[in-house]
């Protein structure tokens, strides 16, 4: 792992507080030595995320509800490409209705949408992915152009 990476960075912060932190570390070393190390661990897990997409695909649509998949941009990269690429062709090939977030962080790649030391998103990022989803599931028909309050 980068010693200079975010996670390392947050990790080490709190293994200053923590004791579970204090193994922490090493433990990332060992299993995240580096940036293709990471996306291999992701790649890993896919099948069985794959597998979990198809299933619940396949129970929305038996009980008559919408399923949509929101792909998060992944701070994982390698060469330039993170993990969502080859999920994006697998949603595509089984038809699952989905939103790519990768360009709405690119077109606002001026703000700071991520927390300092952490890869989760910050306020801004949390708006700009709410107002983003939001509009693209109203352009899908998904949700109601208003919601009535109920009686």
């Amino acid at each position: 792992m980068e010693l200079s990476s975010p996670l390392f960075k947050m990790a080490k912060t709190l293994s200053r507080h923590s004791l579970f932190f204090k193994t922490a570390i090493p433990v990332m070393l060992m299993v995240f030595r580096s940036p293709q190390a990471r996306i291999s661990a992701v790649e890993r897990g896919l099948p069985i995320l794959r597998e979990n997409i198809i299933h619940l695909s396949d129970q929305a649509r038996r009980s008559g509800a919408a399923f949509f998949v929101v792909l998060e941009p992944s701070w994982l990269r390698v060469n330039g490409a993170g993990p969502t690429a080859g999920f994006t062709r697998f949603l595509k090939d089984t038809r699952v209705p989905f939103m790519d977030l990768e360009p709405l962080f690119e077109r606002n790649a001026h703000q700071r949408l991520r927390l300092a030391l952490d890869p989760h998103w910050n306020e801004i990022g949390h708006a700009l992915v709410a107002e983003e989803v939001h509009r693209t599931l109203k352009s899908r028909g998904l949700i109601p152009a208003r919601v009535s309050p109920p009686d």
